[in-house]
Order: C-alpha cells, then sequence, then structure tokens
C-alpha cells in the first residue's frame, strides 16, 4: 500500500510541475486548484486516514489537512481569475486573506479538539460551538470564492466566441458544481449541532461533487490545449469524405490519363487524409489539362452535371484515340476550366465533388472500380 502510495505521490508531483512550468498563469492556477482539491479529497479516504492518522498526538490531522487544501485551492480560483482579468497586483492580497482563513481554521480546529470514534468524527459537548464556527469559515470563505468567482465568468461567456467560450461555459459549470459542493457541506453542520458527530469519510456525494467540479475546471481552463486536436480531428475526417466522393472522378481521368498519378499506392489515414486529398485534386486538374485536346469543342455547359458529361466524353475520345485538335494548334486557355469568384481550395473540393457525383450517376460502373487506397493503380485499372 505505501509503494502505491509513493507511486501516486511521485506522478502527482511530477504532473504538477509540469503544468506549474506553463507560460499562461491561468494554466498553472488551474492545475494548482485541481492539486489542491484532489488531494484534499484523497487525504479523507478511509486508507489515507489508517495510513497518515497514526502515531499522532493530535487526531484528526488529515481532516484539518484536507480542509487547508480546500480553502487553498479556493485562493487558486481567486487567483485564476485575476490572471483573466489581468488583476495581477492583487495576488499578493488573495494569498494573505488565504493565509488568514487557512490559520484561523487551524486555531478552530485545535480548539475544538475532534477525535474519531467508530468511523465518525466526535466533538465534545462544550466545544460544539468551535467546530461548527470552524466549518461555517469553511462553507463562508467556499461560497464567497466561489460566486465571486461563476458570476464573473458567467458574465463574460457572451461576450467571446469560438474555443474561449467553450472554455467558459465548462469553467462556470465547475463553479457552479463547486457551490453545491460547498454547500452540501450544511449537512455536517446541521448532523453535528443534531448529533454531536458527523461522518468522518467523505460521501458518495460530496465526492462526486468534487470530482466534477475538478474535470469541468480543468477542461475548461485547458480547452485551448486540447481544442487545436479536435479541429485537426475534424479537418482529417472531413479529408477522408471529400476524398472518397472524389474517388469516380478521379478514377475516370486517371484511367485516361495514368500518368497524372503521383503515387498509385497512396493509403489514406488521419495524420495525411488533407495531404491525401489536395494531392487528389492536383491529379484531377492534371487529368482535365491531359483530356483537353479530346474534349469536344462544342462543349460548354457550365453546371456540374455537363462537365461531367464533358469529361466522359473525353475519356471516350481519349480511350478511342479520336482528337478534336492537334495537340500543336491550341492555346493554354483552351479547354481551362472557368474561373469562379470563389475559388478557394473548399470552393474547389466542393465543385469537383459535385462533379464526381454527376460522373457517379452518368457511369456507375467506373464508380464501383476498385481505388488506389488499397493499392491497385490507374495503370492495372486500365
Amino acid at each position: 500500500m505505501i509503494a502505491a502510495y509513493l507511486a501516486g505521490a511521485a506522478a502527482f508531483c511530477l504532473l504538477i510541475y509540469r503544468f506549474a512550468r506553463s507560460g499562461y498563469p491561468g494554466v498553472r492556477y488551474t492545475w494548482c486548484l485541481s492539486a489542491c482539491l484532489a488531494t484534499g479529497m484523497a487525504l479523507t479516504t478511509p486508507g489515507a486516514v489508517e495510513l497518515l492518522d497514526r502515531g499522532h498526538s493530535v487526531p484528526m490531522l488529515t481532516t484539518l489537512a484536507s480542509d487547508c487544501l480546500k480553502i487553498s485551492a479556493l485562493g487558486f480560483l481567486v487567483l485564476f481569475l485575476g490572471a483573466l482579468r489581468g488583476a495581477t497586483r492583487r495576488h499578493g492580497a488573495v494569498l494573505v486573506m488565504t493565509l488568514v482563513v487557512v490559520v484561523a481554521e487551524v486555531v478552530l480546529f485545535l480548539l475544538a479538539a475532534p477525535r474519531p470514534v467508530g468511523g465518525d468524527l466526535v466533538v465534545a459537548p462544550g466545544r460544539t460551538g468551535v467546530f461548527t464556527a470552524y466549518l461555517a469559515v469553511f462553507v463562508a470563505s467556499g461560497l464567497a470564492g466561489l460566486l465571486v468567482f461563476t458570476v464573473a465568468i458567467g458574465a463574460t461567456v457572451r461576450r467571446v466566441s469560438g474555443p474561449l467560450r467553450v472554455g467558459l461555459i465548462l469553467t462556470t459549470a465547475g463553479g457552479v458544481t463547486g457551490i453545491c459542493w460547498v454547500v452540501w457541506t450544511v449537512s455536517d453542520i446541521v448532523a453535528l449541532v443534531r448529533d454531536g458527530r458527523i461522518v468522518l469519510a467523505e460521501d458518495a456525494i460530496s465526492a462526486v461533487l468534487g470530482v466534477t467540479a475538478i474535470g469541468l475546471s480543468a477542461v475548461g481552463a485547458t480547452v485551448g490545449l486540447w481544442h487545436s486536436s479536435l479541429a485537426a480531428l475534424g479537418r482529417a475526417r472531413r479529408a477522408r469524405r471529400e476524398y472518397a466522393r472524389l474517388e469516380p472522378l478521379w478514377l475516370l481521368v486517371s484511367s485516361a490519363a495514368p500518368g497524372v498519378v503521383l503515387e498509385p499506392g497512396l493509403r489514406v489515414r488521419f495524420r495525411n487524409a488533407e495531404f491525401a486529398l489536395y494531392r487528389r485534386i492536383i491529379e484531377i486538374r492534371d487529368g482535365y489539362l491531359a483530356l483537353r485536346d479530346h474534349i469536344p469543342l462544342t462543349v460548354a455547359d457550365p453546371t456540374p452535371a455537363g462537365e461531367a458529361g464533358m469529361l466522359v466524353a473525353a475519356a471516350e475520345a481519349s480511350r478511342t484515340g479520336r482528337r478534336y485538335r492537334p495537340p500543336d494548334q491550341h492555346s493554354p486557355s483552351d479547354h481551362r476550366p472557368p474561373r469562379r469568384s470563389d475559388a478557394t481550395a473548399t470552393a474547389e473540393t466542393a465543385w469537383l465533388g459535385q462533379v464526381s457525383d454527376a460522373i457517379r450517376i452518368l457511369s456507375p460502373a467506373r464508380a464501383s472500380q476498385p481505388t488506389a487506397r488499397t493499392g491497385s493503380s490507374p495503370h492495372q485499372q486500365a
């Protein structure tokens, strides 16, 4: 058991060190907040209590350490809010106030002198008021910090957009969950006044609320770290979908002009999906140029269906060797695709996708041929 605790502590310290060196103060404060909350909750587990509370003249030190860590977490929460607002000059005052609350909690705890009895925390009848004040200070400081933080963060959600807004919404949700977690501590005050004892271990509801608050806050504060990865994954999925959509058009031009294929055996994966899509578009446009001598001169339909019919006719003419103009008698502008006002990579992909859809309808036999992703090449298909 001790070895497991030591391994977990080493990994935990490494994690804190990694994020404490982050360039943005808000990230450091958020991870310090999460570390304090996680450690505070871990100290209230039965295994930690049994291991750490042995041989001390002052009982219940794990409970005191847990509550002090939770109060420190609220201090880091206020520091995080100051980092968002750029109010770094007040960090010293926040640290002093947090230290004062921690010292007050330590004094009240030592005066109350609670002791464990049968898995419960028991206070002598004459000291119930002192321990009630201890719990009240904890609840008041927690509510004050969380309410200020949640209101301030929630007020800025409508002013921003994109990943920052997502992060603020998640962080606000974490603040609301934290408020519920602190309010749940009132049940301990009620139990103490009524029975003179409270349950020592953290109950299931409190644990769930605490873990949820930690998770939402951490995810919201680090949205910039994982949003770019999710965006890249989304682009890769779209690229794979567009790559497959262009397959009938690519098969048509590459079968008629095999020399345009740059890498016949290219396998499309998430890491190279965008590159593969751009390469396929280039190969298709090279195929347009290779077929320009075989395009009927009377074709002038600017719609995707018209362009698809033109390419099907050109591919058939290329197969039979029919040319509508000798290679040395055309100008560079002959049969060049018409210019469009939205000539961007996205618009080009969308246009060629429509042409490919039309070819799939006009020539379903070609659309069902094997693709180069499985290792077959246009040379073999031809």
